[in-house]
């Protein structure tokens, strides 16, 4: 697929029927290739902001042949910096992880890595979203705020210009069979490149599979967030939400209960 074209081609994945099934097939016949990995899974060595990134675990339900069917959708999403000496209260994720959510009574958990090692979960609520795939983010709140002493955050990038060429690393929890081991291992595409963009979206030449959705987008320059996974073709692009389509909201709601 040309770079140039990229946005626009990949724009018609926004069916979500579409996307996951093209994202399977990807993770089916893509480990036989043969081609390089250019994904890395996380480790001692790889830049400490990447810990911001957690899973998403969305209990959900939808009809099915006439049958209201109870799954998991398995996500990723990103704690943020808070204000200075707050507890870091909320994260960044994509809005088709919740689209299924429909009985507010079923808890949605967020689990993320500790400085220590131990794995933390927290139960989350939404609190802003975009509403649709045409503005796929949503900002939740943690139910019990975390110390920032405890954990790593994101600090969202300001004004960040992300013209075409730009260095970013993709990272989330990838529901590949490979280095992703199915969404249990944390995985990031560094040093990957902005390729095209529009006012909504930003295309990328990095990888990432199916359960990636709704995790971070840094910059390789500065080490900020500059976005959030939203769709692509498990094979050479990836789509991601400017932060730019929130700032000014996750202030409004940081002190907030």
């Amino acid at each position: 697929m040309s770079h140039t074209t990229a946005l626009n081609s990949l724009r018609h994945l926004w069916p979500r029927a579409l996307l996951c099934g093209l994202w399977a097939l990807a993770m089916l016949f893509l480990p036989m290739a043969g081609s390089a990995e250019p994904r890395q899974q996380i480790s001692a060595a790889s830049p400490a902001v990447l810990l911001s990134v957690g899973r998403l675990l969305v209990p959900g339900r939808r009809m099915e042949a006439g049958h209201q069917r109870h799954y998991r959708e398995s996500c990723s999403a990103t704690l943020l910096a808070p204000e200075d000496g707050e507890p870091a209260s909320l994260i960044l994720t994509a809005w088709h992880c919740l689209e299924y959510h429909t009985d507010l009574t079923d808890e949605i958990t967020f689990v993320i890595q500790a400085s220590t090692g131990e794995r933390l979960q927290r139960r989350v609520r939404a609190v802003s979203t975009g509403g649709g795939m045409s503005a796929d983010w949503s900002l939740m709140r943690l139910q019990e705020p975390l110390p920032t002493d405890t954990v790593s955050t994101a600090r969202i990038a300001r004004g960040a210009a992300l013209a075409p060429g730009s260095r970013v690393i993709m990272a989330g929890f990838s529901r590949d069979r490979g280095l992703g081991e199915a969404g249990q291992v944390l995985t990031f595409h560094r040093d990957c490149r902005v390729v095209a963009r529009s006012n909504d979206d930003v295309a990328t030449d990095c990888l990432a599979y199916r359960g990636a959705s709704g995790g971070a987008v840094f910059s390789v320059d500065s080490g900020r967030l500059v976005g959030v996974i939203s769709r692509g073709d498990s094979r050479e692009n990836s789509i991601f939400v400017p932060v730019s389509r929130i700032l000014g909201r996750e202030r409004g709601l940081s002190g907030r209960r």
